[in-house]
């Protein structure tokens, strides 16, 4: 956070204004997920669910895969939550077959490339 005139402004909103002379209208997102790297090629102005779509991929992450765990039943389940609510991909004998299932669900719901990593 940035103090400009007794007022606090997040560094990414204040390089938006900077490059376009406006206030962002919706979120600032960083495409490559690192929320210190500022530059401009780095922001994109999106909605609150764009942004959900290009997120890190959680620490506590087993699998190394966004939406993939395995169950008590020695099978993998692969999972996306889009708009709320998770979306069951299936069950899966393979580890690979959940993981392109899930690759796949990225591509159809609109997942940036970059989310889960």
């Amino acid at each position: 956070r940035i103090g400009v005139l007794g007022k606090y402004y997040s560094a990414h909103r204040l390089a938006w204004f900077y490059m376009t002379g406006s206030w962002p209208q919706k979120n600032i997102d960083h495409i490559n997920q690192d929320s210190l790297d500022n530059r401009w090629e780095n922001l994109r102005e999106c909605s609150h669910q764009e942004n959900g779509k290009n997120q890190k991929k959680y620490i506590n992450n087993t699998s190394g895969v966004v939406g993939i765990h395995l169950r008590s039943s020695g099978k993998w389940r692969a999972r996306i939550f889009v708009q709320g609510k998770h979306i069951n991909l299936g069950h899966f004998d393979s580890f690979a077959a959940a993981v392109a299932a899930r690759n796949s669900a990225n591509k159809e719901y609109g997942f940036h490339e970059n989310h889960g990593q």
